[in-house]
């Protein structure tokens, strides 16, 4: 049986993060982004370090899928912080991107400390992560696996991310397009966590192949619940101002839906919308309406729960067994039904 998993990987992290020389200040911009740290680097109480440093939700699908696959989390700890690594320097950059002000309820990197900082937080995490793989205790064909799938997802997620700042240039996006952008932007990161927990385990290829499709089907499901909390979230909950996806003019699932489900006089009303300038309660409020008439929000939720059956189905086939299993498959039903 595991300890406690969140509390091991943020101890490696905080090991990994540790620096006393002069560009000390570096690692302390990264502490804040996880939560280890306070906006003047002070170290904060574990409560409020779960509250800023999300869900590290990556992370202990790593651990849980080693356990899952028959070994010991202990030893993951390393490649679960690298994943989280990968995680937390995408937002870093992603926050820039969007022009996201705050993050976690409280401000992000690139407010607290300038554009350029935050680049190079998000950069510096991001080589990291073999720093923490090579930390593993595993054969060198076992590492040489994982950083192959951890390079690999780096590249989709990058790609996915590409695909979803395009979205927002053009009038309307295809259900299959967008399901290609959100299985690269968040479902190879899963993917990339399930299987190297599992490698850690296991070498049986067909079961590692299990393992791939049920961490990017998850990924999938999350995403498409992200996007519906996107839209209907409390923003007390989600840390987010409501209707945030649609100011940002993001073609998020229910977005893409609504396009494609709603009656002409609808859709104009929404590109009406999507075009002003600055896009006030009343145009959020506005295309809300449009997506719950249309059935949009309905099929959002309707595609969670496929892409969830997905995954549940591939972790059977995985041969997921005791504890690990139970809390991966619990793991799963949390995210796909969560307000934040």
């Amino acid at each position: 049986m595991c300890p406690d998993i969140i509390r091991e990987i943020d101890a490696f992290m905080q090991d990994l993060l540790h620096c006393e020389k002069d560009h000390a200040p570096l690692y302390r911009m990264m502490g804040y982004h996880i939560g280890h740290l306070d906006e003047d680097w002070k170290p904060l109480p574990e409560s409020q370090s779960a509250l800023y440093g999300g869900k590290k939700l990556r992370a202990q699908l790593t651990s849980l899928s080693c356990m899952a696959a028959g070994g010991s989390c202990e030893v993951s700890y390393p490649v679960a912080a690298a994943i989280e690594m990968i995680q937390n320097f995408s937002l870093v950059h992603d926050d820039i991107e969007d022009g996201d002000r705050e993050r976690r309820h409280r401000p992000t990197v690139w407010v607290m400390w300038g554009v350029p900082h935050a680049i190079n937080v998000g950069s510096s995490m991001q080589a990291l992560v073999n720093r923490a793989v090579l930390k593993t205790n595993a054969p060198a064909d076992t590492l040489l696996d994982i950083l192959r799938s951890m390079t690999d997802a780096m590249v989709e997620m990058t790609e996915g991310q590409f695909l979803d700042i395009s979205f927002q240039k053009v009038e309307a996006v295809s259900v299959s397009a967008y399901e290609d952008m959100a299985s690269r932007k968040t479902g190879a990161l899963m993917e990339s966590a399930a299987f190297s927990g599992a490698r850690l385990a296991t070498d049986d290829k067909q079961k590692l192949d299990a393992w791939r499709r049920f961490g990017r089907a998850f990924g999938q499901a999350f995403q498409a619940q992200d996007d519906l909390l996107g839209v209907v979230g409390n923003p007390k909950l989600t840390g987010k101002p409501v209707g945030n996806d649609i100011r940002a003019r993001k073609k998020a699932l229910p977005l893409v839906y609504a396009l494609s489900l709603s009656t002409p006089e609808n859709v104009d009303s929404i590109r009406r919308v999507l075009e002003q300038t600055d896009i006030d309660d009343a145009g959020v409020e506005t295309v809300t309406g449009v997506m719950r008439r249309s059935g949009a929000l309905d099929a959002t939720i309707a595609d969670v729960e496929r892409f969830t059956n997905t995954a549940l189905r591939a972790l059977e086939e995985s041969g997921a067994s005791g504890d690990g299993s139970d809390k991966l498959r619990e793991m799963v039903l949390r995210s796909v039904s969560r307000e934040r």
